[in-house]
């Protein structure tokens, strides 16, 4: 597995910055945001994997989950059901390219049945990261009862992404307060390590009072674990909202009112790049369906909007809509793998862009 840069971690001064002009954007931060101007776009009209056959347990829904790059080759540890409602499970597929997929294993290798004391009603694979020992550390949204995507993030490890996965009895990262911006339930984990230890993002549901009507959000949180098990959510000190007593979010939704992500932010997607850190995020307005954006930042803190712009809509990618996807940064370009497809069946699909150096 790739090894992290080390990262330096600050607090920063008053509330985080939400948005910054893309001019100040391209000048601060580099190859991140200028030398991707050819933006992501979807490689080839087939997926790269697709739903199972009928019968099999993954033959309706697919979701990449997370894709990782470890030893030569790309993994992959997607979710997927038969049908809908169904418990989601998690697969293991295998390439040599990133464009070839091939399943490992005709079963899931984690289903809700093996989370314990967990009582899990679904498993959402998010992130995966490989220790110096070989250990494999899978993060996934442990969905809770009368939830249907969110609930707690937990932690399973296995020798390898075959398992036997050994899912820890304890959350790591449970939602807030009742009144807290994430009150509600939590998921979507995005772990990176560095050499003080591990950050975490992670999508947070709370309620948002807009006049008379309580309506239910979504941002994007932060926390800093040293050996991932523990973990403490980043808090601003400046914030005087009650909602933002004990956490605050490093990413909202756009304070624009114009804009394309203004209800709920979703499913960051984090990678550490050589020109600094990188986000690609799901976002979408009260009535328009998800569509995905970038963000940047020079500290993994502070982030910024990449443009006021959506990356990539539904209509870029051909199908009625978008939904779960996983971000991968390889030294020749990024990968973006997309869940894609309507309220009936989805696959897995690829958007890539090459990563320009001077």
């Amino acid at each position: 597995m790739d090894t992290l840069p080390a990262l330096k971690w600050f607090k920063p001064q008053g509330k985080f910055v939400q948005k910054m002009t893309l001019g100040f954007v391209f000048g601060c931060l580099g190859h991140v945001v200028c030398a991707q101007e050819t933006g992501f776009s979807i490689r080839g009209e087939t997926p790269v994997l697709a739903r199972g056959g009928g019968g099999s347990w993954d033959s309706a829904y697919l979701d990449p989950g997370i894709v990782v790059f470890h030893e030569d080759d790309f993994h992959m540890l997607y979710v997927a059901i038969p049908r809908w409602p169904h418990p989601l499970a998690i697969g293991y597929a295998k390439s040599s390219d990133g464009y070839m997929w091939e399943r490992q294993s005709d079963q899931p290798v984690l289903s809700h049945e093996q989370t314990g004391a967990l009582s899990a009603t679904s498993v959402i694979a998010s992130s995966v990261l490989v220790a110096e020992d070989g250990t494999w550390m899978l993060y996934f949204t442990s969905v809770a009862e009368g939830e249907v995507f969110y609930g707690q993030v937990a932690r399973a490890t296995a020798p390898g992404p075959l398992g036997p996965w050994s899912v820890d009895a304890e959350p790591v990262l449970a939602p807030g307060p009742e009144n807290a911006w994430d009150g509600q339930s939590v998921g979507d984990a995005s772990v990176v390590q560095n050499d003080d230890g591990y950050v975490m993002y992670y999508t947070g549901f709370g309620n948002f009072q807009n006049g008379a009507f309580s309506e239910k959000r979504a941002n994007i949180g932060m926390a800093t674990s040293v050996d991932g098990l523990t973990w403490t959510k980043f808090d601003d000190p400046d914030t005087t909202d009650s909602s933002f007593g004990l956490s605050d979010p490093v990413f909202t939704v756009s304070a624009d009112e114009t804009g394309w992500d203004t209800f709920r932010v979703v499913d960051p997607n984090v990678q550490k790049t050589p020109d600094g850190w990188l986000m690609a995020y799901r976002g979408a307005t009260f009535n328009s369906p998800m569509s995905i954006g970038l963000a940047a930042s020079q500290d993994g803190v502070n982030w910024q909007r990449v443009s006021d712009k959506p990356e990539l809509t539904p209509k870029d990618t051909g199908k009625a809509k978008i939904f779960y996807m996983t971000l991968l940064s390889r030294p020749e370009q990024d990968y973006l793998y997309l869940e894609l497809g309507n309220d009936s069946s989805t696959d897995a699909y690829l958007a890539a862009r090459p990563r320009l150096t001077d």
